[in-house]
């Protein structure tokens, strides 16, 4: 089979990965660099130190990722190639001095009630889990039967999933809460610290060993999806130069916005595109200080 697929993230390309030598692909990627979501840069300081930033996935739990933990094996990455981090965590309220919170995803008793409200979060994501809860049923559900004050609950808890998917506080209420409990669940002992992991070389790399592996795979950088129309009994994917390529099946692992016109003329796809259509992206602005004793 001739496999599309839209996206040269690592969503994309570990897809194209497991399908080399036993199907051909042909990956379309809008930017000329590949990884999505994994960009790694290289700076060098006013003292002739270079390091690497990266500026989308930072860290990585290899423990609490087990999937992702394999496919690093498998392209070669050892324990040498990555540094240990503590994670931490700051609420602030808009207009107080003061964080909220400020601290690990486990607690002490000293560390007083917003910590508290950390660690009975984690704990209870990690339940989530363990009872296989199914990825339908929304953060709130399992949220508000919590021993905590409302306050804490909006300041805290659905404040923590709402920093990282990018939505309004009162929008996280709304998100699977499997998928929270994947990011956030903790198991740790009171006190210490969880780590995660940050590759020395970027999170980067990842994509470029999954690229370099690839044999019978055509990468499409600059080659935007555009339009996906049915062709008989196969599917056409049109890339932003107008050229089209036919496939058997197709993977689209691009943002919401793309999926949504790329499916525009396929009249039995409006219910997709509708539920896509909610999502919303923003645009970021990164400050990277050389000098952090300044910050």
């Amino acid at each position: 089979m001739r496999i599309g697929i839209a996206g040269a993230g690592v969503a994309g390309l570990t897809v194209a990965w497991l399908l080399d030598g036993t199907h051909e692909s042909v990956v379309l990627e809008t930017r000329e660099d590949l990884g999505g979501n994994l960009r790694s840069h290289r700076i060098t300081d006013d003292h002739g130190i270079t390091r690497t930033v990266d500026l989308g996935v930072r860290e990585v739990s290899l423990e609490a990722f087990e999937l992702f933990a394999r496919l690093a094996r498998g392209l070669g990455l050892t324990d040498a190639d990555w540094d240990d981090r503590p994670v931490t965590h700051t609420v602030r309220r808009a207009g107080e001095e003061h964080p909220l919170y400020c601290g690990s995803l486990t607690w002490t008793a000293e560390q007083g009630e917003a910590a508290r409200t950390v660690d009975l979060f984690t704990r209870a994501a990690a339940d989530w889990a363990e009872k296989d809860l199914r990825w339908s049923v929304p953060l709130h559900d399992v949220v508000e039967p919590l021993p905590v004050s409302t306050e804490a609950k909006r300041d805290i808890i659905y404040a923590l999933p709402a920093a990282l998917w990018g939505c309004e506080v009162t929008e996280a209420a709304a998100l699977s809460a499997r998928a929270v409990g994947a990011v956030f669940a903790s198991d740790a002992p009171a006190g210490q610290v969880p780590t995660a992991q940050t590759l020395r070389n970027g999170m980067q790399d990842v994509a470029r060993r999954l690229a370099a592996g690839l044999r019978t795979t055509e990468l499409r950088p600059r080659a935007a999806l555009r339009r996906i129309r049915r062709v008989g009994e196969r599917w056409e994917m049109t890339d932003c130069h107008g050229l089209a390529h036919h496939v058997d099946a197709i993977v689209l692992a691009v943002p919401a916005d793309v999926v949504t016109d790329a499916l525009q003329p396929l009249a039995d796809t409006e219910p997709v595109r509708r539920a896509l259509s909610a999502y919303h992206y923003e645009n970021l602005r990164h400050g990277l200080h050389l000098d952090p004793c300044y910050l």
